[in-house]
């Protein structure tokens, strides 16, 4: 079975299908009168490249169609893939985002109480509250 490739290159389009290899038009005005710019510039352009080397090039010229072509369907469904992705990384991420939040509120509450702890224990038994710190600051000397 034929590829879609070849199948587009087996008869490529010709360049000169308005213009013969000589140079005239399909209108009769344009065959009595000496050829303008652009005519004359196209008939020579068709005269310097052989019907080889046409097909070679609308060939090449095929094959890069189909590999961009299977690239830009490639990098249409990664860029999907990717947008799906996003979205449900930016949801999780915001989902954390709002559970730390949350903690640090929580902690924030959390040490408010073990301060507020702290000062009525300190007032309410002002000697082993005392006693504890200088504990607390001897250890941490030996630590360091």
């Amino acid at each position: 079975m034929d590829s879609p490739l070849e199948q587009t290159t087996a008869n490529p389009p010709r360049l000169d299908t308005c213009m013969t290899r000589s140079g005239s038009s399909s209108s009769s005005i344009l065959e009595n009168s000496a050829p303008s710019g652009p005519k004359k510039l196209t008939s020579m352009l068709c005269d310097m490249v052989d019907d080889a080397t046409m097909s070679k090039i609308l060939e090449c010229q095929g094959e890069t169609l189909q590999t961009l072509q299977s690239t830009n369907h490639s990098l249409t469904k990664f860029n999907d893939f990717s947008a799906v992705r996003y979205a449900q990384c930016a949801k999780n991420l915001e989902n954390h985002t709002r559970l730390l939040r949350d903690m640090k509120g929580d902690l924030d509450i959390i040490f408010k109480r073990i301060r507020a702890l702290r000062t009525k224990v300190g007032t309410q038994y002002p000697t082993h509250f005392a006693d504890i710190a200088k504990r607390r600051q001897e250890e941490e000397a030996e630590d360091d």
